[in-house]
């Protein structure tokens, strides 16, 4: 679980990031499935089930989000 400190002070704890503030679905079914993020595209790089999402922090157009549509391992991954 992950907190965000702000510029204010206030501090927000949230259940739905890990510690490197990667979205982990903890009531989903036992797929696994992710959303990370990360500079550059995640194929051949991230593991992650089908149905895993990764936002590219250094997207363009068509190169910000990925969706895993096929493979195992850190192949099948698809520019949205």
């Amino acid at each position: 679980m992950a907190s965000t400190v702000f510029s204010t002070g206030t501090v927000i704890t949230a259940p739905w990031l890990n510690d490197v503030n990667n979205v982990v679905y903890n009531n989903l079914p036992t797929n696994g499935v992710v959303w990370k993020s990360g500079a550059g595209s995640p194929e051949g790089v991230v593991t992650a089930p089908i149905g895993s999402l990764y936002s590219n922090t250094t997207g363009s157009t068509s190169t910000t989000l990925y969706v895993k549509t096929s493979g195992t391992g850190n192949t099948g991954w698809t520019a949205k």
